[in-house]
């Protein structure tokens, strides 16, 4: 509401009283008080006027209640307590005023028009200063004012409001619980002590833990925990005490006396000594901090024996040794005795690093097998070598376990078995390809003995025929035994197949072409084509005659696939004049078409004028020691 101006309202009319007041001295000066209870200012009783003017000087929040509805009179300093309620409530009745309050201010009337007084320190009131409730804390004074005649005619209140103060209070006191709390709660050891002495002021429960359950509060340290003194502990608190200087401990050994008459224990602990001051800088206690490390000590240790352990087995063995983490997700050391690329760094990379990609996925199904079972890894398999090549391990890694069963680490030792993997891979191979090899020969043996007693002309003949050509057949097979796992020579093979029928006369044979060596399976083709063409110079061809020569002559060229081209030329001269034949016997047969097929080209006889002539073309499977 606005606040009702007198009627007689310009300045040169307003009353002289109450003399200056600030802002509430004009409010009050200006404001029709015909309208309240307390009549005109040039009414108002003396003591009224007195107080008026007191507490408009006064630079504390002071409010008026006058009469019995407490008709509201206040300084300046109380309108910025009443905030958004200013200036409504100059002259307003205390009960309207402050509706939210009523009954608080009920008491207040009754007890001071009684005479009384009250006071009230911090009074938490809730209060509508701006239009919304505000929580809010007051100091409070209330005196009762007397009138002419002597009796309580008002009561005026001393408001300072302590809002601020009180939430600061509080909020210190949160931050000290919650700093007790985390005192309590913390998992380290702390303990504050007070004055030389070393008196216990403080000890959380992670400390008592460490000393056991004694009585330390209130008590020096050489009282409480004598065994302390004993180990010079005390002493070293003096000294910080009286230099200023913190102290840190790191894996102390400590003996703790848990219980009277009881056995010194020992605790491995990490600890500061250090100083608290006072705002002067003087030394006032120490803080005791720190964390009891035994297991970390104790466990520290285990890895240090297990480290001789591991070292005198290296010196020990020469197979490769290694330690992996309890779950194998690390490498915790490698001793690679030369196979392997050693490492005294642990790596979680060691799969990757060491184990061939092919067989990484054996390796861990075999880790999950021993982890489930807390058993032996054991596997074979392959690696990467430290100077990259591929070789193979046999490994086997037992756990170590603690003494509640659980695994601690793996300790494994791998020995080099590359060169067993490789024998075993050569005799599988060599057993392969002897089957494969018998199977051919027995085939070809079965269609020699077939072609040869089909196309002979008498049963004597078809038997020296087949011997001829199954002594050629064995001794290709002598050629391919004696170089196996390098390739055969082409220009072995046609020796061997033509030494029988030239007897090594010089000049009846030349040989001229590049080094090539075949397949088996290539070499066998042509060691009975060059048979089947010799047995055919020495009957009706050049060696039928002493001045007769065969030259064979081979090259090798760029082919148009994936295989260079492979020629070889067999030419007769000097013999007795050819002619086709009126048939075509097994011998022909057996180079014309099984040696084409055979080498996967074609064979072409021609009967010149000088002699035989037979061109093979075919492409070249060169042998890769597959």
């Amino acid at each position: 509401m606005d606040v009702p101006l007198s009627a007689s309202g310009s300045t040169e009319a307003r009353p002289a009283f109450p003399a200056g007041g600030g802002e509430l001295g004009e409010l009050i000066r200006a404001f029709d008080w015909s309208q309240t209870s307390l009549g005109p200012l040039a009414l108002w009783p003396q003591s009224l006027k007195t107080v008026t003017q007191t507490l408009l000087l006064s630079p504390v929040p002071i409010v008026l209640l006058w009469g019995e509805d407490g008709v509201m009179i206040y300084n300046d300093a109380y309108s910025g307590f009443a905030g958004g309620r200013h200036p409504q409530l100059l002259g307003s009745k205390v009960r309207e005023g402050w509706p939210e309050v009523a009954d608080f201010n009920d008491n207040v009337m009754r007890v001071g028009l009684a005479g009384g007084t009250l006071a009230y320190k911090d009074q938490e009131l809730t209060l509508f200063r701006h239009g919304r409730p505000e929580q809010v804390w007051m100091n409070l004074d209330y005196s009762p004012v007397l009138d002419e005649s002597g009796r309580p005619a008002g009561v005026i209140a001393i408001v300072v409001e302590t809002t601020e103060r009180v939430r600061a209070d509080r909020r210190v006191l949160a931050d000290r619980e919650r700093l007790t709390r985390l005192f309590e709660q913390a998992p380290g050891l702390m303990a504050l002590l007070t004055g030389p002495d070393h008196v216990f002021e403080l000890a959380n429960p992670a400390y008592m833990q460490l000393v056991g359950p004694r009585e330390v509060i209130g008590k020096s340290m050489r009282d409480a925990l004598p065994e302390m003194a004993r180990q010079g502990f005390v002493d070293i608190l003096d000294k910080v005490f009286h230099s200023g200087q913190a102290y840190v401990g790191t894996g102390a050994r400590v003996l703790v006396q848990r219980a009277p008459g009881g056995p010194e224990v020992p605790r491995y602990v990490d600890f500061v000594f250090q100083p608290v001051l006072d705002v002067n800088g003087q030394v006032t206690g120490i803080f005791i901090e720190g964390y009891d490390v035994t297991e970390r000590t104790e466990a520290e240790e285990r890895v240090r024996t297990s480290e001789e352990r591991f070292r005198a087995l290296v010196h020990a063995t020469s197979d490769v040794l290694y330690r992996m983490s309890a779950d194998w997700k690390e490498m915790r050391r490698l001793d690679g005795r030369g196979i392997l690329a050693g490492t005294e760094e642990p790596t979680v990379a060691w799969l990757e690093d060491y184990v061939h990609p092919e067989d990484q996925g054996l390796v861990l199904s075999a880790i999950a097998d021993a982890l489930a079972r807390k058993g032996a890894f054991q596997l074979e398999h392959r690696v990467r070598q430290v100077d990259g090549s591929v070789g193979w391990l046999s490994s086997r890694a037992i756990p170590l376990v603690d003494e509640s069963g659980a695994i601690v680490e793996w300790f494994g030792a791998a020995s080099d078995v590359t060169e067993r993997k490789r024998a075993e891979q050569h005799l599988r191979l060599v057993v392969n390809e002897l089957n494969h090899r018998v199977k051919n020969n027995l085939a070809m043996t079965h269609a020699i003995a077939t072609q040869t007693f089909r196309s002979a002309e008498s049963l004597a003949q078809a038997q020296a025929s087949f011997e001829a050509r199954i002594m050629a057949l064995a001794q290709a097979n002598d050629l391919l035994t004696g170089e196996r796992g390098v390739g055969v020579s082409l220009h072995g093979v046609l020796e061997q197949a033509l030494r029988p029928h030239v007897h090594d006369e010089p000049g009846r044979v030349h040989l001229d072409g590049p080094e090539v060596r075949l397949t088996p399976k290539t070499a066998l083709a042509l060691s009975m084509a060059a048979h089947e063409l010799s047995t055919n110079a020495l009957k009706y061809g050049a060696w039928s005659v002493p001045e007769g020569r065969v030259a064979i002559t081979w090259a090798v060229r760029d082919g148009e696939g994936l295989h260079p081209r492979f020629t070889l030329e067999w030419r007769e001269s000097g013999g007795p004049p050819v002619a086709p034949p009126a048939r075509r016997g097994f011998g022909a047969r057996l180079i014309e078409r099984g040696l084409a097929a055979e080498m996967g080209g074609t064979v072409a006889m021609r009967f010149e004028p000088d002699g035989l002539v037979c061109v093979v073309d075919a492409p070249l499977t060169v042998y890769d020691d597959e």
